[in-house]
């Protein structure tokens, strides 16, 4: 739906780095629904079927005939074929509630264990966050090693590394094994728009390198403007290991792979 947006001002609202709260040009900070430069017209947005998520990014609340709420991954793809919904009872080892990323992967290594698994989802396979997200990739962790490290000592926070790279070779070898399209592509870099920035990226790449025995790659400015055509970006973190790909794509090859091993997956079964 279009929204009625209007110029508030030239702020430049971004995280903040120890609160999570933004920062921005003005006097005050910002929280979120801050929304400078641009000022939704929240009432109008309301009106025409949107919810806000902090920063007031709307979400549309509508369902299109697949079953699927509207986004750029529904619409890309051919509607996927409905499974059936659970109307008697059946017999299992093992119940999982959920058709995502979490419950498929589980319903996957449990089948490979010579279990009977049965998915019961809501709504349709992929329904919500695991077939609309960023589709980014990358190991690690929501905040830096560093931060890992202070709450749970250098053994800890790198057994947890090390579980998260695990995680991410799990992911590539499912996509290899049962041919998933989901549009994946090599590597994943974060960029500098400060020299402050891009010395923290640089000592990062040493960091990894040291204590994780993880290769980054640094890029200089020149490296980095070739890579990303924008002269904004002064050095980059280069990880050739991390990706991107096609989250409704992966999740729907993710129930078709656990149904070749024996799988039922049901939909729009609540529980």
């Amino acid at each position: 739906d279009r929204l009625d947006m209007a110029n508030s001002g030239d702020c430049r609202c971004r995280p903040g780095k120890s609160t999570g709260a933004a920062t921005c040009g003005t006097a005050r900070p910002c929280q979120p629904g801050h929304v400078t430069p641009l000022e939704v017209n929240a009432a109008t947005a309301v009106r025409q079927g949107a919810v806000f998520w902090p920063y007031h990014v709307p979400v549309s609340t509508s369902t299109a005939p697949d079953g699927y709420r509207p986004s750029w991954y529904s619409s890309s793809i051919p509607p996927p074929t409905p499974r059936p919904r659970l109307t008697q009872d059946r017999q299992a080892d093992v119940v999982i509630l959920g058709a995502g990323f979490t419950g498929l992967g589980a319903a996957i290594s449990l089948a490979e264990q010579g279990l009977q698994v049965v998915v019961l989802e809501a709504q349709r396979v992929g329904w919500a966050a695991s077939g609309r997200n960023g589709g980014q990739a990358l190991v690690g962790f929501g905040c830096d090693q560093q931060v890992l490290e202070r709450l749970q000592g250098q053994p800890q926070a790198r057994l947890l590394f090390d579980h998260s790279r695990q995680g991410l070779a799990l992911l590539k070898q499912r996509i290899s094994r049962f041919h998933i399209d989901c549009h994946w592509r090599d590597g994943a870099a974060d960029v500098a728009i400060t020299p402050r920035q891009a010395a923290d990226l640089q000592a990062q790449a040493q960091r990894m390198a040291d204590r994780y025995d993880y290769p980054l790659q640094f890029w200089d400015r020149a490296r980095t403007q070739a890579e990303v055509d924008s002269p904004r970006f002064i050095a980059g973190l280069f990880d050739a290991n991390a990706g991107h790909l096609h989250p409704l794509r992966y999740a729907l090859g993710l129930a078709r792979a656990a149904q070749q091993l024996g799988v039922r997956i049901y939909e729009r079964s609540a529980v």
